[in-house]
């Protein structure tokens, strides 16, 4: 009978059920992160993804849960939903088509996905979308996008260097105002 489990090397261990993943990153998992994890610390106070603590993961994971709950992941999805049919028919708007190929221009996807992004985010945290992937001109398009950040936010233990993740600051999210 094969099993689930797989030793591939004398520190490592596949697990190949479904189960694995609640078994071993689940609350009640009885395993502790490597060390290694502390290489990702950029300050006093480790943040939830990355804490090797239990405790200190049991009390920031427990803040977590209250605003993570069923009911706010349905609520939430909904925006999700909607703004994501947007950008499908954003991307599959033929008006920027060449003389009758069918084809549209080529798009930098990273730009779009970062735009979804963004106005997901908008609407979920300010209540209202930035509305950056309508094609009308934007002043927050000019924020460095989410994936120039992305791509030196790897998971941890995929490298061997400490990476210092990118940080976006928001000088204003209005557009400046000229004088009188």
């Amino acid at each position: 009978m094969a099993s689930d489990k797989v030793r591939i090397h004398p520190n490592e261990v596949l697990f190949l059920a479904p189960q694995a993943h609640k078994d071993i990153y689940g609350a009640k998992a009885n395993v502790r992160r490597a060390t290694s994890y502390k290489a990702w610390q950029t300050s006093v106070e480790p943040n939830t993804a990355i804490t090797i603590d239990p405790q200190a993961h049991a009390r920031k994971r427990k803040l977590l849960n209250q605003a993570f709950t069923d009911k706010s992941a349905k609520h939430a999805a909904k925006f999700v939903v909607e703004h994501t049919e947007r950008w499908i028919d954003l991307l599959a708007d033929n008006k920027d088509a060449p003389s009758g190929d069918g084809w549209t221009s080529t798009r930098n996807m990273s730009d779009w996905n970062d735009w979804l992004v963004f106005d997901i985010l908008g609407d979920l945290c300010f209540g209202r979308s930035f509305d950056v992937k309508e094609p009308k001109p934007n002043p927050i398009r000019k924020i460095p996008p989410f994936s120039h950040s992305a791509r030196s936010n790897v998971l941890p233990g995929t490298s061997l260097h400490r990476i210092t993740s990118a940080k976006l600051t928001f000088h204003s999210l209005d557009p400046p105002i000229p004088p009188s």
